[in-house]
C-alpha cells in the first residue's frame, strides 16, 4: 500500500492542481538522473529533476498478485543527459527507476507511486524508447543453475572439472585389421581406458596413419567422434512369464532397451534396435532342444511341440530368452524354469 503524507493526502482531497510526475532513473554505474512533467526544473532529495529532459511517459500496466507490472517511457537523445552511445553501451540497461507523484509548489510533498527498472531498449536516430519492468518480473528469471539427472557441464569445462590433457584420457595404437571388416581389432598391446558413464558424448579425437607416424604429425589423418557409451549387445529380456492355455505354452517377457532407457514416459520400454527380434530357446537335459523365434515380447509352445519334446503336458519348463540386433546378433539371454 503506497503512504501518502497527510499533507498531500488532504490537498489531493481537495482538489489541488499543483501535481507533477518526476522520474529518478540511476543506472548500475551509480550515475543518477532526474525529469519532470513539470515547465520548470524541481530539487528534492539531492537530486535534480529537469524539466524538458526528453521524458515523456507511457501508460503504466499494474496487476494484482506477483504478476508482472509493465510500461514504457519514450525520450529524445540529446548530448546532457541521454546519448545513443550509452544507449548502445548498454548503461541504461536495468537502472533504477522510481516514480513520484509531486506537489511542484512544495516538493517535500510527494510519495513514490511506482518501483521497477528499465527493460528492452529501442532506439533511433533521434529518440529512445524504454520498456518499465516490476521488480516481480526477476521472479520469472533463472538466476542460478537448474539441477537435472544428467550433466549439462561441457566435458572438459570448469564446471566439468576434467582434464583432457590427462594421459588417462589418451591411448594409441595399431590397426591390425580393417578391410571387410565390421569391428576393427587394435594392437593387442593397446592399454583399456577405463571410463565411466559420466563421460558419454565425450569428445574423441581420432588420428590415422603407417604405424611408425606419430599422431602429431601432418601426415597422420585427424577425426573427431563422441562416445555414446552404449553398449551394442543387447540387454537381456526381464520377467519372463509363462501360462497355459488351450493352444499351449504361452510364454511372454519385458523388453530392456539400452537406448533411451533412462527418461522414457510410455507404456513399453523402448525398442532401441532397428527390428524387434527375440530367440526362444526351450531346453532338455541342459541342451536346447527347440528354438522358437518371435517379432514380439511373447512367443507360444503349441500343445504338438510339448508333447513332441516331453510325451506329454509337462510340469516345469525351463526356457531361455534372448533379444537379438541386427548388428550385433543374439544378445545377452535371460534363463528361467517356468512351473505350470
Amino acid at each position: 500500500m503506497r503512504q501518502i503524507p497527510d499533507a498531500l493526502q488532504a490537498k489531493l482531497e481537495d482538489g489541488v492542481t499543483t501535481l507533477c510526475w518526476c522520474w529518478r532513473v540511476e543506472r548500475r554505474d551509480g550515475a543518477v538522473f532526474g525529469f519532470t512533467s513539470h515547465d520548470r526544473d524541481l530539487s528534492f532529495d539531492g537530486a535534480d529533476y529537469r524539466a524538458q529532459g526528453g521524458f515523456e511517459p507511457g501508460d503504466i500496466r499494474r496487476e494484482l498478485g506477483l504478476s508482472v507490472d509493465a510500461g514504457s517511457v519514450l525520450g529524445a537523445l540529446n548530448d546532457d543527459a541521454i546519448t545513443q552511445a550509452d544507449i548502445a553501451a548498454g548503461l541504461w540497461d536495468e537502472a533504477a527507476v522510481t516514480v513520484f507523484r509531486v506537489d511542484w509548489t512544495e516538493p517535500e510533498h510527494r510519495y513514490a507511486a511506482w518501483r521497477g527498472e528499465i527493460g528492452e531498449t529501442r532506439r533511433g536516430a533521434l529518440a529512445f524508447e524504454a520498456e518499465l519492468r516490476a521488480p516481480s518480473h526477476r521472479l520469472t528469471q533463472t538466476t542460478g543453475r537448474v539441477y537435472s539427472r544428467r550433466c549439462d557441464a561441457d566435458v572438459g569445462d570448469a564446471r566439468c572439472g576434467a582434464d583432457l590433457d590427462d594421459a588417462a584420457f589418451k591411448a594409441s595404437g595399431t590397426v591390425v585389421e580393417a578391410t571387410g571388416a565390421r569391428v576393427v581389432v587394435l594392437d593387442p598391446a593397446l592399454e583399456r581406458l577405463d571410463v565411466s558413464g559420466l563421460s558419454r558424448q565425450a569428445p574423441l579425437s581420432l588420428a590415422a596413419g603407417a604405424p611408425a607416424l606419430s599422431p602429431y604429425d601432418e601426415g597422420a589423418t585427424l577425426t573427431g567422434a563422441h562416445w555414446t557409451g552404449y553398449a551394442l549387445r543387447p540387454l537381456s529380456p526381464a520377467h519372463l512369464r509363462g501360462v497355459r492355455t488351450a493352444e499351449g505354452i504361452e510364454i511372454s517377457w519385458t523388453r530392456r532397451t539400452r537406448i533411451g532407457g533412462d527418461d522414457w514416459a510410455a507404456p513399453d520400454v523402448p525398442l532401441g534396435e532397428t527390428m524387434e527380434a527375440y530367440a526362444v530357446e526351450i531346453i532338455k537335459d541342459g541342451e536346447t532342444a527347440l528354438t522358437l523365434n518371435a517379432s514380439a515380447p511373447r512367443a507360444l509352445l503349441a500343445n504338438a511341440q510339448e508333447i513332441a519334446l516331453f510325451g506329454g503336458a509337462a510340469s516345469a519348463l525351463e526356457i531361455r530368452v534372448s533379444q537379438l540386433s541386427g548388428q550385433w546378433g543374439a544378445g545377452a539371454p535371460a534363463a528361467r524354469v517356468l512351473y505350470l
